[in-house]
């Protein structure tokens, strides 16, 4: 048992390793985006695609070395039926082997900064769901009344007012540049297959965005190298002669 707690061990510290590559390239990936440098986007998603990949491999192996059967079948069956951690799987083995085009560069990505809560509270709180809330907010930053008008004005322009964004106590940042993710083919087990561009995570309804969906799935086995790290047993290591 002292052997596999090693190896389980060594097999952690390499998904933690994978992982904080992973985040290193969604960083990266940010700011290639506002620097509108659409080839390094990219690459550094290909590149990430591969991390994940090999990180679930590794938390796997962990879970093989420590006994954990049902806890690693659940892990794997997992990444069949999430939509999210399925289709970057699958893009992963195409990228290796076909190279058929998954993405496009066609997503302006927005990230919404609260700067004033109480602002931000007195626009949204008359909804008590979040997608009313969210819409009342927008709403007002963008100074319409419909989803039509709002569609129409994001396409005239994406940039609200300064004055607005003021009154609403909220920022909106811009990506310039990301990459909006697409079905695709390839074949699974011998024969072709639609892989579909994910739309939830874990129950969650989230953007067909590259940088989205790489935080989502680098959260996610954060979580899982945190539970089986907490699992595996405490290893003594090897001391020599003094």
């Amino acid at each position: 048992m002292a052997d596999r707690a090693v190896r389980a061990k060594q097999f952690i510290a390499r998904a933690d390793k994978l992982l904080r590559w992973a985040e290193s390239a969604a960083d990266e990936m940010q700011r290639y985006g506002a620097e509108q440098r659409m080839d390094d986007i990219e690459r550094t998603f290909a590149a990430l695609l591969a991390y994940i990949s090999s990180a679930h491999e590794s938390i796997s192996s962990a879970a093989k070395h420590l006994r954990m059967k049902d806890w690693r079948k659940a892990l794997d069956n997992l990444r069949y039926t999430d939509e999210l951690l399925f289709y970057l799987w699958k893009a992963r083995d195409s990228e290796t082997h076909d190279s058929v085009i998954k993405w496009r560069p066609s997503m302006l990505e927005c990230q919404l900064v609260v700067r004033d809560a109480a602002k931000v509270n007195a626009i949204a709180n008359p909804y008590f769901n979040q997608r009313g809330a969210f819409e009342r907010l927008f709403f007002f930053v963008y100074g319409v009344r419909t989803i039509e008008a709002f569609k129409k004005r994001v396409n005239d322009d994406p940039m609200p007012s300064l004055e607005r964004m003021e009154k609403a106590g909220v920022e909106l940042r811009f990506a310039a540049t990301s990459l909006a993710l697409d079905s695709f083919g390839t074949l699974i087990n011998g024969k072709q297959a639609q892989i579909a561009a994910p739309e939830s995570h874990l129950g969650q309804t989230i953007p067909p965005s590259a940088i989205e969906v790489a935080s989502r799935a680098i959260k996610f086995y954060r979580a899982k190298v945190d539970e089986i790290r907490s699992t595996a047993p405490p290893t003594t290591p090897a001391t020599g002669p003094e």
